[in-house]
């Protein structure tokens, strides 16, 4: 084959690689433009499902309206006193312990008033102000990046820009930020992206907000990955779970936490795998959750949470007779907790007193749950409980 026909099958070849690249943008624009389109639905249907429950909360105060005026009304219809009752201590806000600029506030030589000149030396008094700054425009930074040459390894090296991810170009500030305002504030992308442009002129598209919530969840994936390690080697955890929705669809927010780790994960389940998973097969701790039924399949040691169990007795002896099983059981149970915390608070600095007390209070709820009439209530003597 000649050169004039390899020259022709390279020009063609680079025309279709033209062609096809043209392709691949238009491609990844039309990607971009469904994936906008998608963001704005979902936040359509957020917007509705806010407006369907704010009118169903309206209809509820409307059937209410009749029977709302209960308390009796004020004969002397005195306006309620302001402020907090007598000898309660103050709520007002505390002042700063910095000063980060001062600012001269002069009188000028005459009274605002009557024109009248001023006469002898003023008094100075101070205020202080605390308040936010927003800055519009965002801040540009050009970096200019100094690369050297390595001769033992034959290539060019530079330090790392810390103020951006690589081959962004929107800086820390701005995606933390975006984080924030979907996670822990529950805002749109929609919202967001309003707030971008509202307190710092800055346009992004709605598409791109998506993109930067995934990848600081990737880049923060491996200290989630301690936090679950160091969870699984503590001696007990507290677990609970609650309702969470995302764009309109019920997901469930899962914490796991003790007094050194917390941790918390979103599940569309809420069955008892997504403990089982995040304990792992090999947690030696006591798990302290409520009665909910998808943590009675765990294989671990288990602890019930004593407001639940105090909660359900009482809601158990409600309008019962003084005198019921009921009401005496919930009393029994009420002061054997009082019973068990008073001598809790007697061992707190003696740890062969705090296991020989985690004994008897076994032994004690061992014996309540075989026979509730045996436990008599009599006040405990230090680091004791009654037999």
């Amino acid at each position: 084959m000649g050169d004039a026909a390899l020259r022709e099958e390279l020009a063609v070849a680079q025309t279709r690689i033209q062609h096809l690249e043209a392709m691949v943008q238009e491609l990844l624009a039309e990607r971009g433009q469904l994936q906008a389109q998608l963001v704005a639905a979902y936040d359509l249907l957020e917007a509705v499902e806010d407006a369907r429950h704010t009118a169903q909360q309206e209809v509820t105060m409307l059937k209410r309206a009749p029977f709302q005026s209960r308390r009796p009304r004020p004969t002397d219809h005195s306006p309620k006193p302001r402020g907090r009752a007598p000898g309660h201590p103050g709520t007002s806000r505390p002042r700063p312990t910095r000063i980060d600029q001062t600012e001269r506030i002069v009188a000028g030589d005459s009274c605002p008033d009557c024109g009248t000149a001023f006469t002898g030396q003023g008094v100075i008094r101070t205020r202080q102000v605390e308040d936010i700054v927003i800055r519009r425009p965002t801040m540009v930074t050009q970096y200019e990046i100094e690369r050297r040459w390595c001769p033992q390894c034959r290539t060019y090296h530079e330090a790392p820009v810390t103020a951006a991810l690589p081959r962004h170009r929107l800086g820390w500030h701005i995606l933390l930020f975006v984080v924030y305002q979907k996670v822990a504030m529950g805002l749109s992308y929609g919202k967001i992206q309003r707030e971008l442009a509202t307190y710092f002129g800055l346009q992004v598209r709605v598409g791109e907000l998506p993109t930067m919530v995934a990848e600081v969840a990737h880049l923060f994936g491996p200290a989630y990955a301690r936090l679950i390690e160091l969870m699984r080697q503590q001696a007990a955890m507290h677990v609970d779970e609650t309702g969470w929705r995302i764009n309109g669809t019920n997901h469930w927010l899962w914490v796991f936490v003790n007094d050194v780790v917390a941790l918390y994960v979103i599940s569309r389940s809420r069955g008892s795998k997504v403990p089982k998973a995040l304990l792992g097969a090999d947690f030696a701790g006591v798990v302290i959750s409520d009665f909910f039924r998808a943590y009675s399949p765990l294989d671990v040691e288990k602890a019930k949470c004593w407001a639940h169990l105090l909660r359900d007795s009482h809601d158990l002896a409600k309008g019962r007779p003084p005198d019921s099983d009921e009401a005496r059981f919930h009393q029994q149970l009420h002061g054997l907790f009082l019973e068990m915390g008073l001598a809790i608070e007697s061992v707190a600095a003696d740890p062969a007193g705090r296991t020989q007390l985690a004994a008897e209070m076994r032994a004690r709820l061992l014996a309540f749950i075989v026979d509730p009439r045996i436990c008599t209530l009599r006040r405990p003597g230090p680091g004791r409980m009654s037999p």
